[in-house]
């Protein structure tokens, strides 16, 4: 009956592809509208430019609407992938019925003759390169565990033998990294065993089979002499665990390489965790000779316990390895020449993760982070999931195991126990499944504004997305200072709008543009935020307006963004009746008020953007990533991609004497960065 379950979970399986299927062609189709708006977006900022004779602007929005064009089409060929991914899903889903059908076939109980361990091989998934950065000390490390850890023994007092655990969020290179340790153990002559969980395995629960059964499945699966060639052979396979033990109990240098042990063993329902824990305790933890590693998109800390154990001597650690992150620009764009054009902003943008920006950059094909997303998005986006979300997002602090918000761990990263933050290239995914559409387009908008680096849009974007999620926080009882607020009733309405260029010259048209804008009277108390379609507005960036209720006055704020320090200052006094928020990229460490304005020091600023934010305040972003060896005073010399050290006294003599790189080969993306790094040395 085992394989009658498996068939009909199978085609529930299938079933559930369709429906994701459809999910992602609409999305996809979204995609093509929203990437439509963008193209008539950039003509209109091209017209105006041609109108205003402005060449430096007519070729930058030529540009843009170049690039929008070519994101249309983009997206077209997303929807045709989609529409085939149906059909394909629709296919499986009749297959599936047919093989329920035709499922009478009895399981295949195998015994310790069906095993050799010699013949023990690694799933065909593709591997990165090995120039990939910082691959080789994660491995390393983990080599290095097992030679520390192999032949130890757990005794009744002292000696409790740790499991080496990866964790980190989606694709963000566990399985690379345990493929190259699988790969390094088999050349070093030890007897690996691969099992992996992921979606591209042969491995699936089944209805009715516990987690301990999947995990000796697997197990047994890898071991085999004859390997299940599909999923429907795979389902046959039945282990008991004392065909294993006894199979392994004359077998040394055994180490059971588990990946992404958390589709197994899920946060959200322990059952699971005795059983298995006790399991792996007993094979690949306390006798010598064996070793434990696995992998996991959930914080190190949850779940632990369940599998470590208990014990009346010395506790059990997990010895955690450090994922692979690189804050060396030059490796990073050597990864690949899709990855030659990397900007500092967009490293920190995906975490300076190598695997997700090489996935991103190079496996665009393959890797669609829309899918992924929705392929984890389990739980409904509700006003609960919200709160708990911009909790999570903004203090770093975790919540809750059982909070629904669990289910997108896969998309964070754990600095430390009872922390989290946020990868911001999932973050766009998760406001739009909440309903924040607006603000998920601002921050998808981040990396390609960051392809500009001295412009400054790239911090207006964060800065944006920052002011947009605190206004939707006041709606659940915590208003910033930042906002400068009266104090209020309970936030009950948020909007976000884009506001038409002809609306936009001065932040009292954007006002009047307002006014005129019908709100319901349930609404009230609300905020909007407005953000100007009209890259010349007067004295701001972006605004929000609070009001009361329908008879109240407007309480109005502005915005404006520079990526300077201290001599940077705004471009004129607010208008009267309204105060003004400026937000330096390099803010001192004191803030002020004058004139109407607002100017926070960078520890508010930093506080204002939150722990999954602050990373991308642009002072840090060359203070925590490196451009080469010399440090931040590196310049392009004589090659592409070659720095060497210069005095920051001799740089107002390149200044002067025009020594920007313009006139040699050199990467677009290096001759920005110059002329960058010259504009730092001006506010320092």
């Amino acid at each position: 009956m085992r394989i009658l379950f498996c068939c009909w979970t199978w085609q529930d399986t299938n079933q559930k592809l369709v429906e994701l299927a459809v999910e992602r062609l609409a999305g996809a189709q979204k995609e093509v509208g929203s990437a439509r708006e963008a193209v008539k977006f950039a003509e209109r900022h091209w017209q105006i430019a041609i109108e205003g004779n402005d060449k430096e602007q007519v070729s930058m929005w030529k540009q843009e609407v170049n690039e929008a064009e070519q994101k249309v089409e983009k997206a077209k060929q997303e929807v045709e992938k989609a529409k085939q991914e149906v059909e394909k899903a629709e296919q499986k889903v009749e297959e599936a019925k047919q093989e329920v059908k035709e499922a009478k076939q009895e399981v295949k109980e195998v015994t310790a003759e069906d095993f050799d361990i010699a013949k023990c091989s690694r799933p065909q998934f593709k591997v990165k390169p090995s120039n990939f950065v910082q691959l080789a000390p994660c491995v390393k490390a983990c080599i290095d565990a097992v030679a520390r850890n192999l032949n130890q023994q757990t005794d009744a007092t002292t000696v409790r033998v740790p499991p080496t655990v990866l964790s980190r969020c989606m694709r963000g290179g566990k399985t690379t990294v345990l493929l190259h340790v699988f790969d390094e153990l088999k050349c070093e002559s030890k007897n690996p065993i691969f099992i992996s969980f992921n979606g591209d395995s042969l491995i699936r629960q089944l209805e009715n089979e516990s987690c301990l059964e999947a995990m000796l499945r697997a197990i047994a699966m890898a071991l085999m002499k004859e390997k299940p060639k599909n999923h429907r052979e795979a389902a046959r396979i039945r282990c008991r665990p004392h065909v294993l033990e006894e199979y392994l109990k004359d077998k040394n240098d055994v180490v059971l390489i588990v990946d992404e042990l958390n589709v197994l063993l899920k946060p959200s329902e322990s059952d699971g965790y005795a059983a298995v824990g006790a399991f792996l305790r007993e094979q690949f933890l306390d006798p010598a000779g064996r070793c434990l590693i696995f992998s996991t998109h959930v914080p190190t800390s949850l779940g632990l316990s369940h599998l470590l154990g208990e014990g009346s001597g010395s506790s059990r650690t997990a010895e955690i390895v450090e994922m692979p992150r690189s804050d060396d620009m030059q490796k990073l764009r050597g990864m690949h020449e899709q990855c030659e054009a990397l900007t500092p902003c967009e490293a920190v943008y995906y975490g300076r993760i190598p695997s997700l920006m090489y996935s991103v950059k190079t496996q665009c094909n393959s890797f669609n982070m829309l899918s992924r997303f929705q392929a984890i998005a389990s739980a409904q986006p509700t006003e609960a999931l919200t709160k708990c979300f911009l909790s999570e997002f903004f203090t770093g602090e975790r919540g809750a195991d059982s909070a629904p918000i669990r289910a997108f761990d896969s998309l964070t990263e754990s600095p430390a126990s009872g922390q989290i933050r946020w990868i911001l290239a999932y973050v766009g995914k998760m406001c739009s499944h909440l309903g924040l559409s607006g603000i998920a387009a601002w921050v998808e908008e981040i990396p390609r504004l960051s392809g500009k680096v001295e412009s400054g849009l790239d911090w207006e974007a964060i800065v944006l997305v920052a002011l947009s999620l605190r206004c939707v926080q006041a709606k659940y009882g915590y208003v910033h200072p930042l906002l400068n607020l009266p104090e209020l009733d309970e936030v009950k309405g948020v909007f976000l709008k884009n506001v038409p260029q002809d609306w936009c010259k001065t932040l009292p048209d954007m006002v009047k543009w307002w006014k005129q804008r019908t709100v319901s009277p349930d609404a009230f108390p609300y905020i909007a935020v407005l953000s100007p379609n009209y890259a010349k507005t007067e004295v701001v960036d972006a605004a929000w307006i609070y009001q009361q209720n329908s008879a109240s006055n407007y309480v109005v704020r502005g915005l404006q963004d520079k990526l300077g320090g201290r001599t940077a200052v705004p471009s004129a006094d607010m208008p009267d009746g309204m105060l003004g928020l400026l937000m330096r990229g390099k803010a001192p460490s004191t803030g002020k008020q004058a004139k109407g304005w607002v100017y926070p020091s960078s520890r508010d600023i930093r506080d204002f953007l939150g722990a999954s934010l602050s990373a991308l305040y642009p002072s840090d972003w060359w203070r925590e990533l490196r451009l080469g060896k010399g440090g931040r005073n590196n310049f392009v010399t004589s090659a592409p991609g070659s720095w060497c050290p210069v005095s920051s006294r001799l740089l107002p003599l390149l200044v002067l004497s025009g020594i920007v790189c313009y006139k040699l080969e050199y990467p677009r993306a290096a001759r920005a960065e110059l002329r960058w790094r010259l504009s730092l040395f001006a506010w320092e």
